[in-house]
């Protein structure tokens, strides 16, 4: 009996595998097409999107280049082209150059080819440039002022040119920014990543100016391809990729057709191998789903699906009494910086980094995920309160060191909220929720970036949102006011210039000061569109004032970490007709030293563009004198902290003494902040500081009432006002 069943269950099993094994021949005819077509279609959209990236890091450098050469080319316009000023203007380029990576030179050549200013210093000086086509084409006749040129006279490069002309509209020379072709090649091995795309890109003459990849326009080609223009220059690029590599992979799949009829012959060990075969795959493919499911793909963590099931499992445990556990949401500070000013090779090192230090600190026993950009979820499991607040404490350590990335030090800071189960929830909403509105205190908080959930922090979280919305609402709305207070020199009490300060016009709390919402603004990335528009209406109204009157305005560290806030000054002001050079830009010291190189370069724009720079709150921060000096700033302003004992205290006047016998050695003009009365001013300026800036001289006031006190002449002393700059 047990002979006849196996032989029964033999034949089924081959009718089986026959079945199998025709299907199996159908299918893989139709699998084969159909793979061909799917292989055309991605590889198609891979293009297009390499495509897009390859040109949007192509314009974003050409368009930086450009800005910086009108900048340079702005300054030249009004320089009369001595030795020292061209000695300036190498060292202001220089500054930007070496703040911008990607630019390995930036020079000046006069109309006869030689170069008078380089930001490679004395080693680009004294030789010509004549011949070469970047010097060439912008002086050829009916050229456009501005294009691109290959040249290879020191390594292989693509230069940006700009024609200068003077103010009398004659050609003074050229300036130009070498952008290594190496920058450009690691572009591409970034998007190419051995996929064997080749790329091509073509000045508005059809000439090749980078060509990668094996790229050989008089080879036949066969494959996919883009065509793209480089705007806002006519140039072309061309990005394509072999049908040969696009269906090598497809290809490769053919032979088993041949394979399926070598089945046919081996029927039942054939049919049998490809059943467990297929069991075995179909396993390990739904065990890789399942783990890619859960997975982030650049760090390797789990993602939002994993903290969920985990915190469910975690949340099983405490209900039996077993253990309980924190929830912590992880956000990282100045995050955004990095991608902006160092690209997203950098962020992607950074979360890397940041991923790492979660698996040193927190240990295999907790459960970490990355929930997307700059957010991490951790679950901790098993530790006292003490034993918690230690190990948060190093994890934000160890997050907050330096990583070297390409020759720059990447700094982020962080924000941890914690909510603890069963203390604060029992279900993964409600601890999440409660870990989100501790990490937006820990953010926006003063003394620590750790919190932890407490009952209140809805309502505060709540009227915050509520203010930020109607301080948004506000700037639309132009609620934001200038006021202006009158800074006056001390030699005749001559009226010369007035600091742009801001005032809230609140449809319903009133007139608020800065000190209401200037921190708020900064937190919640609205400072700068507020300083702007409040620097558009400032120069309509100083359209009616005296010629001679100037205009301060400050800059807080936040806005330094923006790559083009200096070229977005200058283009406000140049918009209102309002001269750069009548403009006072003031800088704190903490300002400075939160990213000295960036702040460094954005001086240097201003400078080149005609501004002034002060160094406000004198005294306060901690610049060293070496920062003085390689900064270079026009002025200082003594804070008022060192004025208001002034002039009994003799320990301030020391302080003052020191402060202006400091600034005369730099060369640099004075004024004193929070002159009070006219006893403070005599002191200060029998020690020879030369402004004053008060309550002696006038509160802020707005556009109507400084109107008014230019046309009443010397400023009123002995108003009282509130002095507060916009931050």
């Amino acid at each position: 009996m047990l002979a006849p069943r196996r032989i029964q269950g033999q034949r089924l099993v081959r009718a089986i595998a026959v079945v199998i094994a025709l299907a199996i021949v159908v299918t893989s005819g139709m699998t084969i097409l159909a793979g061909r077509q799917d292989a055309l279609r991605d590889a198609q959209e891979d293009l297009d999107s390499i495509s897009s990236g390859v040109v949007r890091h192509m314009r974003n450098s050409i368009e930086l280049s450009n800005a910086i050469l009108t900048g340079v080319a702005r300054s030249l316009q009004k320089s009369d082209g001595t030795m020292d000023q061209m000695k300036t203007v190498s060292e202001d380029i220089a500054a930007v150059s070496a703040a911008t990576t990607r630019i390995r030179e930036i020079l000046f050549a006069e109309s006869g080819g030689w170069v008078l200013a380089s930001s490679l210093g004395e080693a680009g000086l004294h030789r010509n440039v004549m011949r070469e086509p970047f010097f060439r084409r912008p002086l050829a006749r009916d050229a456009e002022p501005f294009g691109l040129t290959k040249t290879t006279a020191v390594e292989p490069s693509i230069v940006v040119s700009r024609r200068v002309e003077g103010l009398d509209g004659i050609e003074r020379g050229v300036v130009a920014a070498t952008i290594p072709e190496a920058y450009f090649r690691q572009t591409y091995t970034t998007f190419d990543t051995g996929r064997g795309i080749e790329v091509e890109l073509r000045g508005e003459d059809g000439a090749s100016l980078l060509r990668y990849g094996g790229f050989d326009p008089a080879a036949a080609f066969e494959g996919l391809s883009i065509e793209r223009r480089v705007e806002p220059l006519p140039y072309r690029l061309i990005v394509r990729r072999p049908n040969r590599l696009i269906l090598r992979e497809w290809s490769s799949h053919l032979p088993l057709q041949a394979l399926a009829t070598l089945a046919l012959l081996v029927l039942v060990f054939a049919v049998a191998h490809l059943v467990a075969r297929l069991l075995t795959r179909g396993r390990m493919e739904q065990e890789a789903l399942a783990r890619q499911a859960m997975t982030d793909p650049l760090t390797g963590l789990g993602n939002r699906r994993a903290l969920i099931e985990g915190m469910r499992a975690a949340i099983l445990a405490a209900a039996e009494g077993r253990s309980s556990f924190a929830v912590l949401l992880i956000d990282l500070d100045r995050f955004k910086a990095i991608n902006d000013v160092h690209g997203h090779l950098a962020g992607d090192a950074v979360l890397a980094m940041v991923g790492t230090a979660l698996h040193d600190v927190i240990g295999r026993d907790g459960l970490i995920t990355r929930l997307g950009g700059d957010e991490f979820a951790a679950v901790v499991p098993g530790l006292s309160p003490a034993e918690l607040r230690a190990t948060l404490a190093n994890l934000a350590e160890r997050i907050r060191q330096p990583l070297d990335w390409q020759g720059s030090q990447l700094n982020v800071g962080v924000s941890i909220g914690v909510a603890l189960c069963p203390d604060h929830g029992t279900d993964a909403d409600t601890l999440l929720q409660g870990a989100d509105l501790a990490m937006y205190q820990a953010k926006h908080g003063r003394d620590g970036c750790i919190r932890f959930f407490a009952a209140d922090l809805e309502d505060r979280a709540r009227a915050r949102r509520k203010r930020e919305a109607e301080l948004k609402l506000a700037i639309e709305r132009q609620e934001i006011r200038p006021y202006y207070q009158p800074i006056v020199a001390f030699a005749g009490g001559e009226l010369v210039a007035f600091e742009l300060l801001a005032r809230w016009h609140h449809p319903s709390d009133g007139v608020l000061a800065p000190a209401e919402f200037i921190e708020l603004a900064e937190e919640c990335d609205l400072i700068t569109p507020m300083t702007l528009a409040l620097l558009r209406q400032a120069v309509a109204d100083a359209a009616d004032w005296p010629a001679h009157i100037r205009l301060a305005i400050n800059i807080s560290p936040r806005q330094l970490r923006e790559p083009l806030l200096a070229h977005r000054l200058i283009e406000a002001v140049r918009a209102g007709g309002f001269d750069p050079h009548r403009l006072e830009v003031e800088l704190t010291e903490d300002a400075i030293l939160d990213d000295y190189e960036l702040a460094k370069a954005a001086m240097s724009v201003l400078r080149l563009n005609g501004a002034t720079l002060a160094l406000d709150d004198f005294g306060m921060g901690y610049s060293s004198l070496s920062h003085l000096r390689e900064l270079r700033f026009d002025k200082l302003k003594i804070d008022k902290s060192f004025v208001q004992a002034l002039p009994g205290n003799a320990e301030s006047r020391k302080l003052v003494d020191a402060i202006l016998q400091l600034a005369s050695s730099f060369g640099m003009r004075v004024t004193a902040e929070g002159v009070e009365t006219a006893e403070q001013a005599a002191f200060l300026a029998g020690r020879g500081c030369q402004r004053g800036q008060g309550y002696l001289y006038g509160r802020p006031a707005d556009a109507a009432a400084t109107l008014r006190l230019l046309s009443g002449g010397a400023p009123r002393q002995g108003a009282t006002a509130e002095h507060r700059s916009l931050g």
